[in-house]
């Protein structure tokens, strides 16, 4: 996903790039995953994490991947936060 939202703001993606703005996410995604255990939650939070990497990407493209991991971080969790169903 992260390589498409590169792609389509004409910046080639490379495996560090992407390895390094997954380290940032990873942090932030490991408590949603632990909520996953429960039923009945785990498609909400997939797709809420999914909805949050994008944005977060998205972001990341747009401000020409100058943004700090808490910059990052932040608009990943406020993308999970507002995602619904």
């Amino acid at each position: 996903m992260i390589l498409r939202i590169g792609n389509a703001y004409g910046i080639p993606v490379t495996e560090s790039m992407i390895s390094g703005f997954s380290g940032i996410i990873a942090a932030s995604a490991a408590g949603k995953t632990i909520a996953s255990w429960f039923p009945g939650v785990k498609i909400g939070i997939a797709a809420a994490v999914t909805y949050g990497v994008g944005k977060a990407a998205q972001r990341w493209f747009e401000n020409d991947m100058q943004m700090s991991e808490a910059e990052i971080e932040t608009v990943f969790r406020k993308s999970c936060a507002s995602y619904k169903r």
